[in-house]
């Protein structure tokens, strides 16, 4: 919850240059079931949800690339999608990828 609280302020505060700086729980890896949960009780974004996830991910000793990407098709609104290079699926082949946010 911590960590979801920090990266919604940072992302209003920082916008794409946010990081998810709440320390990560001292939980085993396992665990991250857990934290996917609350994200998805807590209604995160899927930006959100990959900040959080990415900081878990590094204090795990794991590197996560976040990919952030908007739609192949023009839409009349704006929007865009993110997920973590090579634990979500792969959604290139309906976004064309922006940026990559490194850890």
């Amino acid at each position: 919850m911590r960590s979801l609280a920090a990266v919604r302020a940072d992302l209003e505060r920082e916008g794409m240059s946010a990081r998810c700086t709440a320390p990560v729980p001292a939980l085993p890896g396992w665990s991250r079931v857990l934290v996917e949960g609350t994200l998805r009780e807590h209604d995160a974004t899927c930006l959100q949800r990959c900040l959080v996830l990415q900081a878990w991910f590094a204090a795990h000793g794991q590197v996560a690339e976040v990919v952030v990407a908007v739609p192949h098709a023009t839409r009349a609104q704006f929007s865009a999608h993110a997920w973590i290079r090579g634990y979500d699926r792969d959604e290139h082949d309906r976004y064309r990828e922006l940026t990559v946010l490194r850890p």
